[in-house]
C-alpha cells in the first residue's frame, strides 16, 4: 500500500489499550470508548496518517484475547486479529508493525528497569514510548507530529508531541 504524506502528516503509535477498544474485547472495552477510538482510527486512515503498533503490543493483545472466557468470541477475535496482522505485514495496512530490533532490545530492557519501571510503566509501555521517540527522530526533518494512542495517562504524558484531541477513556 502506498501512503500519501502531507505537510500536516501525523504518526500514531498504538498501545494495547486502544487495540482492546477497537476490537471490543470483553472486559477491556466499553461502548462509548469503542465509538470514540473507532472514529479516531477512521479519521487517521482517511487522512493517510501512519499507524504503528509495536511488536510487544501484538503479544500483549494476543494474551488478552486468550483470556476471553467465551470460546466463540475468543475464536472470532483471534481470527480478526490474525487477518489484521497478515494484512499489516503484507500491505502495511491497517497499521505498520514496528519490528523488534534485537540490537536495541537490551537497551530498551535497561530503560525499562532503570527509568520506566519506577514510574509503574510496563515493558510494553517502554517499547511504545521508545517507538514514538524513534519515529519522531526519524521524521524530524519533515516536522511530523508523533502521538501515542493510549488510555494510560502516565504513558500519554511521554508522547513526543501533545495531541490536542487526545482520548484517554
Amino acid at each position: 500500500m502506498v501512503r500519501k504524506f502531507t505537510m500536516n502528516h501525523k504518526i500514531y503509535v498504538i498501545d494495547t489499550s486502544y487495540l482492546l477498544e477497537l476490537y471490543k474485547v470483553p472486559g477491556f472495552s466499553t461502548p462509548s470508548s469503542y465509538t470514540k477510538i473507532k472514529d479516531k482510527f477512521k479519521s487517521a486512515i482517511e487522512n493517510a496518517f501512519q499507524l504503528h503498533v509495536p511488536f510487544p503490543c501484538i503479544l500483549e493483545f494476543g494474551n488478552h484475547i486468550a483470556d476471553v472466557k467465551n470460546g466463540k468470541a475468543r475464536k472470532t477475535l483471534g481470527e480478526q486479529f490474525s487477518k489484521a496482522i497478515k494484512s499489516s505485514i503484507e500491505e502495511s495496512s491497517p497499521w505498520i508493525i514496528s519490528p523488534l530490533d534485537e540490537r536495541l532490545f537490551v537497551q530498551k530492557c535497561e530503560l525499562f528497569s532503570n527509568v520506566f519501571l519506577p514510574h509503574r510503566l510496563s515493558l510494553t509501555d517502554t517499547f511504545v514510548i521508545q517507538e514514538a521517540k524513534r519515529l519522531k527522530d526519524k521524521y524530524k526533518s519533515f516536522k511530523y507530529n508523533v502521538h501515542i494512542w493510549t488510555k494510560d495517562e502516565n504513558m500519554k504524558a511521554r508522547e513526543p508531541d501533545n495531541e490536542p484531541d487526545a482520548f484517554l477513556g
